[in-house]
């Protein structure tokens, strides 16, 4: 007992034993790692999984489906905007141009027969010597077809049914003017003429009127060439009897005004008829 104590207790004022030096612990040597060189752009290419064979079975087998397309794909290179490219102009249809001949064709069929006309009517009117045909209009003159013809000396209205030629020099040309009765009517008057045209075209008979207004303010400039010996000689001779007879100065009076010689040839039909109508009743047999 005394011998376990006394181990004890030297056990315990025995100093620690000195630890011998640990050999110190070297690190592992650093190794330099080498980079790879720089490459090109890596690109993911995906491609479609590849449907896997139809089992060969008999004729009811169902056709195996297409493969989808590749969702995405090499990326396209962009490139500059292109130059427009000049379009042809359309042809034309061969309707509309063969429509437009026609047309063009009808025109100058219509601007010759025209020409024609003007010719016979110019022969009918004399022409003196230098007279030409400046301006003419085809329409009515009191019922009755006629051509109002202009020239360098003077202004002719033409009658077709029982012919008859009115003129009036240019320089004596008082009144040029375009009214409204029933239809579009021009006046052209003189001292001892007056001449009427009535057309159904307003604004052709506005740029005619126009026209021979020009002239005639050009045939009254001082200086002017626009009159003829003899036809002033002539329009003067005409004047002359036109103021010597009576039955002139009475036409020339209704010529003026239209609308009351239509109201006196309404007078005197409506008193033909009741004169008529009386003289029947009162010849007829009484029964």
């Amino acid at each position: 007992m005394v011998a376990s104590t006394a181990a004890a207790t030297a056990s315990m004022i025995a100093p620690d034993p000195v630890l011998a030096p640990q050999a110190e612990v070297q690190a592992p040597p650093v190794r330099e790692v080498t980079r790879p060189a720089p490459q090109a752009p890596l690109v993911i290419v995906r491609k479609p999984v590849e449907a896997p064979p139809a089992p060969a079975s008999s004729g009811n087998a169902v056709p195996a489906a297409k493969p989808p397309a590749a969702l995405t794909g090499p990326t396209p290179v962009r490139k500059g905007p292109k130059a427009p490219k000049a379009k042809p102009a359309p042809a034309p249809k061969p309707e509309k141009s063969k429509e437009r001949r026609k047309e063009a064709e009808k025109r100058e069929r219509k601007h010759r027969r025209h020409s024609k006309r003007i010719t016979r009517r110019a022969a009918s009117l004399d022409l003196k010597d230098g007279e030409r045909v400046s301006l003419s209009i085809e329409g009515w003159s009191r019922f009755r077809r006629a051509t109002l013809v202009v020239t360098n000396y003077r202004v002719a209205l033409i009658a077709r049914v029982s012919p008859r030629i009115r003129w009036i020099p240019l320089e004596e040309v008082s009144t040029v003017s375009r009214r409204w009765r029933g239809t579009w009517s021009v006046l052209l008057a003189a001292p001892t003429e007056v001449l009427t045209l009535q057309k159904s075209k307003g604004q052709m008979l506005a740029s005619f009127q126009e026209l021979l207004d020009s002239e005639v303010r050009e045939a009254r400039t001082a200086g002017s060439q626009r009159h003829h010996p003899d036809i002033t000689q002539e329009w003067c001779d005409r004047a002359t009897m036109v103021w010597d007879s009576r039955l002139q100065r009475i036409l020339l009076w209704v010529r003026r005004r239209p609308v009351l010689s239509l109201v006196f040839l309404v007078v005197c039909a409506a008193g033909a008829f009741y004169l008529t109508s009386v003289l029947t009743s009162f010849f007829s047999p009484v029964r």
